[in-house]
């Protein structure tokens, strides 16, 4: 596993909720925002590239989203928005 507890702290007392995939996170933020960490091989980090992140690092194509929901899978991530 290449991510953890441990990156999230940066996101202390803003999570709403946190999803994991197979070797990378998501976490969706009280107002919204959502951030991924870990292994982007596939473009799960949803940052544009397929480069890991070791912090959290936010999804800058969804700035414009009202998220409401995150799920991982195996090597993907979904953002539910309320549009």
């Amino acid at each position: 596993v290449t991510h953890g507890a441990p990156q999230l702290d940066s996101l202390d007392g803003e999570i709403a909720q946190v999803a994991f995939g197979g070797s990378h996170t998501a976490a969706l933020t009280r107002d919204g925002r959502v951030f991924g960490v870990g292994d982007g091989a596939d473009g799960q980090l949803g940052n544009g590239g397929r480069k890991p992140a070791e912090s959290m690092t936010p999804v800058r194509a969804l700035a414009h989203r009202e998220v409401v929901q995150v799920a991982c899978a195996a090597s993907h991530t979904l953002a539910l928005t309320q549009q």
